[in-house]
């Protein structure tokens, strides 16, 4: 008998209470959910399943990429897939899942920020059909519906990226610069990240398919082969985006040129136009006479005559459009 199969002698109700594991059976088969684990889940779980010191204490660490570990002899693999979700500030974060599969047990472990995850434990734990559904049809089966749901929740991510790109290509040519930089900003982050975090899944997911252990219970290209062109899609979407965002940011940039120049161009004339009445205001300071005082009518002169020079200059720009 193996001995990595659950034990017959359950943590004490007490230890039960200060821990987030949940587990529901059906068809010989369990699914062990553990949210947000600790070092006392990683022990549960080292004394029950008798996993790998190293894959057990992956689960308490930050893996920087998805990764796949076959155990054929040990008859359990180890998957860790990131996936992307929203924070409270409503921008992309990144979640890691863990996940063992063996041959009579499905654990998962993660932060509790995937909804589609604690949707379908609830299912499974809530509802007889859904749980017989799920849990009824092996494990690989089971792995297949948890990948599946994880992948699937990303397209509303990027669906919701496609009408914020919408947005922007609309406000492109607003006057409030600022906040169009700002909002340009955001998106780039946010595309850069699903980017960052959706892409690195697809090889594992891609092995996943092509997996042949008898353990798992389930014709794994067939079924696998959905996640795959799924993940497949969200990577085009994703580089799409980013495409669109980099041609609009481009032209954001050279919109704001253009704002800049004309800015400097306005401040150029204005500069110019006073000049005239600059030089004046200097000669009336010093302390010398001035035709003015022998001439009284020389200052009016010259003031029109300086008047309709900044005029002329001022219409001769606006009218060819210098600001």
């Amino acid at each position: 008998m193996d001995t990595r199969t659950r034990s017959s002698n359950p943590l004490p109700p007490a230890t039960r209470a200060n821990t987030r594991r949940r587990e529901v059976e059906h068809a010989n088969l369990s699914w062990l959910d553990i949210a947000q684990p600790t070092s006392s889940d990683v022990s549960y779980l080292r004394e029950r399943f008798k996993f790998d010191s190293l894959l057990v204490e992956d689960i308490l660490s930050t893996i920087q990429r998805p990764k796949l570990d076959i155990r054929s002899q040990e008859e359990y693999i180890f998957v860790v897939v990131h996936m992307p979700g929203i924070d409270r500030d409503n921008r992309v974060v990144r979640s890691e899942v863990d996940i063992f599969v063996g041959r009579d047990f499905v654990v998962t472990l993660h932060d509790s920020t995937l909804k589609p995850l604690r949707r379908l434990f609830a299912a499974a734990a809530t509802d007889e059909s859904a749980r017989a559904q799920l849990l009824g049809h092996g494990p690989g089966y089971l792995l297949y519906r948890i990948i599946d749901a994880l992948v699937k929740q990303c397209f509303p991510l990027l669906y919701r990226s496609e009408e914020e790109i919408d947005q922007l290509d609309v406000r492109l040519f607003e006057q409030n610069t600022h906040l169009m930089a700002r909002d340009l900003t955001d998106i780039q982050r946010d595309i850069i990240m699903l980017d960052y975090v959706i892409s690195p899944n697809q090889p594992i997911i891609e092995a996943i398919q092509q997996l042949q252990d008898k353990f798992l219970r389930l014709d794994m290209p067939r079924y696998f082969g959905d996640c795959v062109d799924s993940i497949g899609r969200l990577k085009a979407m994703v580089d799409q985006q980013k495409t669109v965002v980099a041609v609009i940011n481009e032209t954001h940039r050279n919109v704001l040129i253009q704002h800049t120049h004309k800015l400097l161009r306005r401040f150029m004339f204005t500069t110019i136009a006073i000049i005239p009445f600059i030089v004046l205001a200097s000669l009336a300071g010093l302390n010398v006479v001035l035709p003015f005082e022998t001439q009284p009518l020389l200052f009016p002169g010259i003031l029109v005559v300086v008047l309709a020079l900044t005029l002329g200059i001022l219409s001769y720009a606006y009218n060819h459009r210098w600001f």
